[in-house]
């Protein structure tokens, strides 16, 4: 590939990356398209990747600022995707210790539902 192809990735991974940022991820209706546009993501590292072992590994001035701008937009993204991970793990720890509180409440003894059959009625 040449190096226009290259840029033009490296344009749609910074593309990509402000997509994300424009998401509200407190909105649970943002998960599919947030995973949709990471996945995106992977697929274009790797085909940028692919591009530079066939070229030998070096990046132009314009490549090399469009990697910096992406790599800043990520950092950024990175404190607010910790803080969501953050939550919905703690969500998880308080289902969990729900269901174990009403597990405990709600133990069923196998005598409770037993039936007493007396033989000399």
């Amino acid at each position: 590939m040449s190096r226009p192809d290259v840029e033009q990735l490296l344009e749609e991974l910074r593309r990509t990356g402000a997509a994300i940022a424009q998401l509200d991820l407190d909105q649970a209706a943002h998960d599919g398209v947030l995973l949709e546009l990471q996945n995106r993501q992977a697929i274009i590292r790797s085909e940028i990747e692919q591009c530079m072992a066939v070229r030998g590994n070096a990046y132009s001035l314009a490549e090399k600022q469009l990697l910096s701008d992406c790599l800043a937009m990520e950092q950024a993204l990175v404190p607010e995707l910790r803080r969501v991970q953050d939550e919905l793990r703690l969500q998880r720890q308080r289902i969990s210790f729900g269901k174990r509180a009403r597990d405990a409440y709600l133990v069923e003894s196998p005598t409770a539902s037993a039936y007493f059959i007396d033989r000399q009625r």
